[in-house]
């Protein structure tokens, strides 16, 4: 007896593999009463096919991840490594400092698995103090120095940090505040006396591949931020730049000076950091003003000849369209644009500025070491995340945890050695996240996309962007990715509101006014009339987070129209 449930997850790879695998499949392996969902329709030779279609295998020589500075400063020691706000240093300087900080963390019991809290300015004692935890061969958590007292206490609890690393210019502002940390317990180090005060001299700590290099606090958005653990093998996999990194050669190939705008909390600037400093290029600093000022922006990208960056397609949709940021644009060689989807108009925009520009789009989550996916943008009509980078493999699985054949639309799963360790004191959601697939380690990142048989990786949204709309099953992704072809439409999110009913409610910014109806009219084209939205709002610009990213809370009300 055999009894079908509908799964659209489900339905997608059923299609896929065809009616008559699925009949077989059926009829030879089930006697008993069982759902779709229960059923796997994936053989050995599926298998193979997933595991064999990207070739990303590559060595990568261990060396603990306090090393990447380490050994660039020998190779340039006179190079310029940081230009920052407050002074500039050289990769001897850069690398000398960050070793007296490791020696006096090491004087307060620091070493593998040692977790240390740095609050941090955009200034040059952000990466001393980030490469001097890993010199002491223990893992930096970064920690913004305007969080409000209550989740700075919940993070240093959470992660159990006894030692926090900051400057004196933090400590003057948020004096009272650590001074009740020390009085609990936590032990404050100024960076600008260990720099001063503890031994220059390269380390030779031995630090275990599997030994943590960094933990990263989620935003928080929906209940407590959780701490993700990331390995030294993770980082430097992720930096080094063999010929199946695509990101890292993103960088040292096309440049030799690039700039940092992440937020310290935000696992894009591991990029802008070890990226740069493994390889020996120079990496300008911008300040919070900087970043959000585009004349000032310009000039400092300008001014130290930046030819590589990194950052949201959020951000640079609306600096883009500030004339003053166009020179800055026409002097890159390359751009690395990930954390959102990439909306064509980026493309194009980008494009029509510098035609010679080389564009990639990436992917990845902070679980998975920063980016795990690249591609070439050449084109705005098929934009793509791409294949995965060295030593990661990628699959889909259904609803039901099911692997999945290649072409069905489901969740990615990454593995291999961008995994990380998992979540800080969340083995509830490391045992559901973090599993064991293929026989690899593997982390379900809650992602759907289609793995096309041609090797790339469309990008469809999160899995949680699928809501029930008066029953019915809604992709928010597939409705902002409609948008996003409407001409003119530079940037787009859809979210559901809530009224006497629920509806659907589209925000967007575009090059000049656009007509509403005509805009609906496109999107009835494409899509059924359940997922069209019921009210529209163009903004001038898209509201974003510190980290780069849409910043849904902030979007204004608006009503049916």
């Amino acid at each position: 007896e055999f009894t079908c449930e509908y799964d659209p997850s489900a339905y997608s790879a059923y299609t896929a593999l065809g009616l008559a695998r699925l009949t077989d499949r059926i009829a030879g392996e089930f006697i008993r009463k069982a759902t779709v969902g229960e059923i796997e329709l994936v053989n050995e030779e599926d298998r193979q096919a997933i595991l064999t279609l990207h070739d990303t295998t590559a060595e990568v020589a261990y060396r603990p991840a306090y090393r990447l500075l380490q050994d660039s400063a020998e190779k340039y020691p006179d190079r310029i490594a940081l230009i920052a706000v407050d002074r500039t240093l050289s990769y001897r300087e850069l690398n000398e400092e960050a070793n007296a900080v490791g020696s006096v963390l090491r004087g307060y019991g620091a070493g593998p698995e040692t977790i240390v809290a740095v609050l941090a300015d955009r200034d040059s004692y952000a990466y001393v103090m980030r490469e001097g935890v890993l010199k002491s061969g223990g893992a930096f958590m970064p920690v913004d120095p305007e969080y409000p007292e209550e989740r700075i206490r919940f993070i240093l609890e959470d992660s159990g940090a006894k030692l926090l690393l900051t400057t004196a210019k933090v400590t003057e502002r948020r004096k009272a505040f650590l001074q009740a940390l020390q009085a609990e317990g936590i032990t404050v180090i100024r960076a600008e006396e260990a720099a001063a005060s503890g031994s220059r001299e390269n380390p030779a700590a031995e630090v275990p591949p599997e030994a943590l290099a960094y933990v990263i606090y989620t935003s928080g958005s929906t209940g407590k931020p959780k701490g993700v653990m990331l390995t030294q093998k993770n980082l430097v996999n992720y930096a080094d730049d063999n010929g199946k990194n695509y990101e890292t050669l993103t960088y040292t190939e096309k440049g030799t000076v690039s700039a940092a705008i992440a937020a310290f909390t935000f696992d894009v600037s591991i990029t802008e950091e070890f990226v740069p400093f493994a390889h020996g290029m120079t990496n300008v600093l911008a300040t919070r003003e900087q970043m959000m000022d585009a004349a000032q922006m310009c000039d400092l990208m300008v001014r130290n000849h930046v030819d590589v960056i990194n950052g949201t397609p959020s951000y640079y949709m609306n600096m883009i369209e500030i004339e003053a940021f166009a020179p800055a644009v026409r002097g890159l060689k390359a751009i690395d644009i990930g954390a959102e989807a990439f909306p064509p108009a980026l493309f194009e925009k980008l494009r029509a500025l510098n035609p010679d520009l080389y564009i990639v789009n990436t992917y990845g989550p902070t679980e998975a070491t920063v980016s795990c996916t690249l591609k070439e943008v050449t084109r705005s009509d098929d934009i793509t995340i791409g294949g995965p980078l060295a030593n990661v493999t990628m699959a889909t699985m259904d609803r039901n945890g099911k692997l999945q054949p290649l072409g069905a639309m489901g969740e990615l799963v990454i593995m291999g050695d961008g995994v990380g360790r998992g979540y800080i004191g969340r083995e509830d959601l490391n045992r559901k996240n973090f599993i064991t697939l293929l026989g690899k380690r593997a982390y379900r990142s809650g992602d759907l996309v289609r793995i096309r048989e041609d090797g790339d990786i469309e990008f469809h949204g999160r899995m949680d962007d699928q809501v029930k709309l008066r029953g019915l099953r809604v992709e928010l992704g597939e409705i902002q990715n409609v948008i996003g072809t409407y001409p003119g439409v530079r940037a787009c999110t859809v979210i559901v509101a809530h009224g006497e009913t629920d509806y659907l409610a589209a925000y967007f910014t575009a090059d000049e006014k656009v007509d509403i109806a005509a805009l609906r009219e496109h999107i009835s084209r494409y899509l059924t009339a359940y997922m069209v939205p019921q009210a529209y709002l163009q903004l001038d610009v898209m509201p974003v987070t510190a980290n780069g990213k849409v910043d849904k809370k902030a979007l204004p009300a608006i009503e049916i129209t």
